[in-house]
């Protein structure tokens, strides 16, 4: 079964709804929240940091915590 079908069936389409659920839980936030993932990582000031992918913004709030945003 690929991807395509699999998220147009209905099971497909509540198991996205499921998911997506989960990734603005409160939950994730609580336990596995931005600052204690990001609080594993090297010192990154004066590093170029790049996050590829689209997303719900999960680390954008945090990220003044670690650094600034430049250009």
């Amino acid at each position: 079964m690929n991807t395509e079908s699999l998220v147009g069936s209905p099971i497909g389409k509540v198991f996205a709804r499921i998911l997506a659920a989960a990734m603005e839980s409160r939950f994730r936030y609580r336990f596995f929240g931005p600052t204690n993932i990001l609080e594993g990582v090297d010192d990154l000031r004066g590093q170029a940091v790049l996050e590829v992918g689209c997303g719900t913004g999960f680390f954008t709030g945090s990220n003044g915590a670690f650094g600034s945003v430049t250009d």
